[in-house]
């Protein structure tokens, strides 16, 4: 029995351990004239894993992305009728609480297609 006790507690301490061992991302997001802009998305992406977190800021342009693993992250913020801002290489650290605060210019967001090469020739003189 007290070999069982024993692994419980080390169980329940390396798990502890493990949950601890989180990082974190907060702030606020503006307008050019620095009013809050609520209901903004924030996209958190890990860079090695592709994972990602997506919140949105609370009605004083405030948001927190909790409980991410340490490594590289891509943080995107997007609102309709601003340009969408992206910050890269964003490195955290265990118990690292991060403020990025960001300022949204006001514009749209403009999509391109733009296709290159040439279609494949069809053979149009024999059958």
């Amino acid at each position: 029995m007290k070999d069982r006790g024993l692994v419980t507690l080390l169980f329940l301490t390396c798990a502890q351990v493990a949950l601890a061992q989180t990082a974190q991302v907060t702030g606020r997001v503006s307008d050019p004239s620095g009013a809050n802009v609520p209901a903004a998305a924030v996209t958190v992406t890990n860079v090695d894993t592709g994972i990602s977190r997506k919140v949105e800021t609370n009605a004083d342009g405030l948001y927190t992305v909790p409980l991410l693993k340490p490594g590289t992250y891509r943080v995107a913020v997007q609102k309709t009728g601003f340009q969408p801002v992206v910050r890269q290489n964003v490195v955290l650290q265990v118990d690292q609480v991060l403020r990025l605060d960001f300022a949204l210019l006001v514009g749209t967001i403009n999509q391109a297609v733009e296709v290159t090469g040439t279609p494949p020739l069809v053979e149009s003189e024999t059958s």
